[in-house]
């Protein structure tokens, strides 16, 4: 990535910014594959996808790699491009905490991938070669374990947070008693919240360990997913310098 980055005839400064600048690309590439792999498996919820914008996106953003490649090799300009489509593929995939019954938009983004991946696997770089987060002689063992630890924390999260308030419509003469109820349901709630705290404390908690070993952990309302990142204790490395 750090030589695509920079045009093939031209010289290149080799430092800690350019090769953090690579990794960050590099980051933000894995990032929305992961993110984009959860919404097709129903793992995000978001409002409905504006599909003639990302097909159209998508579409532009071939025409311009071909050209920016065909231009003598352009490659930052064909890297350009592709992270131009990260970056609305990623506005399309805000997520909510309320339900959202809005089709998913899963062969839209299933072949935003695929070029994606296509275009790295041209270029000869493959996102799925972990080594330097896993140095374990067995990775698959691994990410099942992580996946089991993430799951039951996402089922002690579901149960620590207290259900949504309900809005229940009530004739005008059971005014006075509505208020009533909304008092209580509030009350009940908050109790919940004191009684829960503990337990959301220590995912934060799980989660903050684990950032530190390098696996990030992403809340998305009572939904979490996980992938590898850089230690954090890495990155405060590098802001230090």
């Amino acid at each position: 990535m750090f030589c695509l980055l920079n045009k093939y005839r031209s010289g290149m400064q080799y430092g800690d910014d350019s090769m953090s600048g690579a990794a960050s690309h590099l980051k933000a590439i894995s990032s929305f594959i992961s993110d984009a792999n959860a919404y097709m498996k129903g793992q995000v919820v978001c409002e409905a996808v504006r599909e003639d914008v990302l097909w159209e996106r998508l579409a532009a953003t071939k025409v311009t790699v071909n050209a920016a490649l065909a231009d003598d090799f352009d490659t930052p300009g064909a890297v350009a491009a592709i992270m131009d489509l990260i970056h609305h593929g990623n506005r399309q995939l805000k997520a909510v905490t309320k339900e959202a019954e809005a089709p998913r938009s899963a062969l839209l983004y299933g072949t935003m991938i695929s070029y994606i991946e296509q275009f790295l696997n041209t270029v000869g770089i493959s996102l799925d070669e972990r080594q330097v987060f896993l140095e374990d002689a067995r990775p698959n063992v691994l990410s099942s374990v992580i996946g089991e630890l993430v799951s039951f924390r996402t089922k002690v999260r579901e149960y620590a947070l207290p259900p949504p308030e309900t809005k229940e419509i009530t004739p005008i003469a059971d005014t006075a008693m509505s208020g009533e109820v909304k008092q209580q349901q509030k009350e009940k709630r908050r109790q919940l919240l004191l009684e829960r705290e503990p337990l959301l404390q220590a995912c934060d908690s799980l989660r903050q360990d684990l950032a530190a070993l390098g696996i990030a952990i992403k809340d998305r309302g009572s939904v979490s997913t996980w992938e590898f990142a850089e230690p954090r204790e890495q990155q405060g490395i590098k802001q230090e310098r």
